[in-house]
């Protein structure tokens, strides 16, 4: 073999070897109530850069943090508020938390019943669904019971919990115990509710709170993984159409 042969495979054989570090598998983990629009993103991403497979796995925010802590491997992360992101930035795990969307509580029962007409109703239920504390929307939940003891006295937060029957660990699951008439109400993100067959109520304004999502980078994740981080702050249709709004940068 030639002098010149040899350094042209030796070329060719650096270049191939520079292609296999790239990655083919960019792994998500996306709380539940963000696990369509990742879906649709990543779809997306896919079709964009040829080759590359987006693996999705979705739970409740503080379930991921946990596998996270606990050494599972992801590129991205996507949870229902800032609070288990900037621990997971604490404890080094991740780059710094950015905002991803704007979402909001609201009240969801069966289609078929009427008898909820404002907050003050969930606290004449028999049946109520709600987040476990340790996730986002369990815990906006509580705080918003909180908040409504300025409009329906001391104690509102203390009637409505005793008729909690359940605690999930995401608020597809809570969502879940309404379409098969398991409660008789939940509280959810509005995203969820779009195309559900449940009924709505919304929270008064005075009481709302917006609900910001967030997303961040794991450790030592490749450049490609940034790609997709913007990819999914930058879907703003995709975050409309599944009852969100962006956030703002």
């Amino acid at each position: 073999m030639t002098a010149s042969v040899l350094r042209a495979a030796l070329a060719v054989l650096a270049l191939a070897g520079c292609r296999s570090n790239d990655p083919t598998e960019l792994i998500v983990f996306a709380a539940s109530s963000l696990g369509d629009v990742a879906y649709e993103v990543a779809r997306e991403f896919e079709a964009a850069h040829p080759g590359v497979t987006v693996t999705l796995r979705t739970a409740g925010s503080q379930e991921l943090r946990a596998q996270l802590e606990h050494g599972a491997h992801a590129h991205v992360v996507a949870l229902a508020d800032a609070a288990p992101l900037e621990a997971l930035f604490a404890a080094g795990l991740t780059g710094a938390p950015l905002p991803l969307a704007e979402n909001e509580l609201v009240i969801a029962t069966p289609p078929d019943d009427a008898r909820i007409t404002d907050l003050a109703g969930l606290a004449t239920v028999e049946r109520l669904a709600l987040a476990a504390t340790e996730v986002p929307a369990g815990r906006h939940a509580e705080a918003l019971l909180l908040r409504a003891e300025t409009v329906h006295g001391a104690g509102f937060r203390a009637r409505v919990l005793a008729r909690v029957v359940t605690r999930d660990l995401n608020v597809r699951q809570v969502l879940s115990r309404i379409r098969l008439g398991e409660v008789d109400a939940g509280i959810v993100y509005a995203s969820d509710t779009i195309d559900a067959p449940v009924r709505t109520v919304r929270v008064p304004p005075e009481l709302a709170e917006r609900v910001v999502s967030a997303v961040a980078i794991v450790r030592d994740a490749p450049p490609l993984a940034a790609e997709l981080l913007s990819a999914l702050r930058g879907a703003h249709e995709v975050l409309r159409r599944r009852g969100m709004h962006p956030a703002a940068p």
